[in-house]
């Protein structure tokens, strides 16, 4: 495989120099090593590289999020979100928190499991302020490590 190199002078295997390996993309290479004598002798061994998973970090999206002006606390916010892990299937559970935003983020709260937004203040008025920057911070539970 071409993302592997081997220091011929000290047999050391490393990864080259801008090869990844991802292990959503790939868990295992095979190749097969050579060393020679300075005779000419020379044998050959095929060696597996497991490649071991890793917790990546997910993102949260969420698109065309609407409310209501005047809109009483605890009034959900339309829209849900939505998240992107590369570690899918291998992560149980994700927490969602607000860590900051724009001016007046605090007139909304988000639910912990679920990432839903809502009113956490009442006095929303479109005349006022029309939008609304909120910072969503996704972290997922780790990965499971019996998979």
């Amino acid at each position: 495989d071409d993302s592997f190199q081997i220091d011929s002078f000290t047999g050391s295997l490393s990864v080259k120099k801008g090869a990844t390996l991802d292990y959503e993309t790939r868990q295992e290479y095979s190749i097969s090593v050579r060393v020679t004598d300075l005779e000419g002798l020379f044998d050959v061994i095929d060696v597996t590289i497991h490649v071991l998973n890793v917790n990546e970090a997910p993102t949260v999206k969420y698109d065309n999020l609407s409310l209501e002006e005047n809109s009483d606390v605890n009034t959900p916010v339309v829209g849900i979100p939505k998240v992107s892990d590369p570690d899918a299937g291998t992560v149980n559970a994700y927490t969602y928190d607000i860590v900051g935003g724009g001016e007046n983020y605090e007139m909304f709260k988000i639910s912990e499991t679920t990432g839903q937004l809502s009113v956490a203040q009442a006095g929303l008025n479109y005349e006022v302020q029309s939008q609304f920057t909120v910072n969503v911070q996704v972290t997922d539970s780790g990965i499971d490590k019996g998979l």
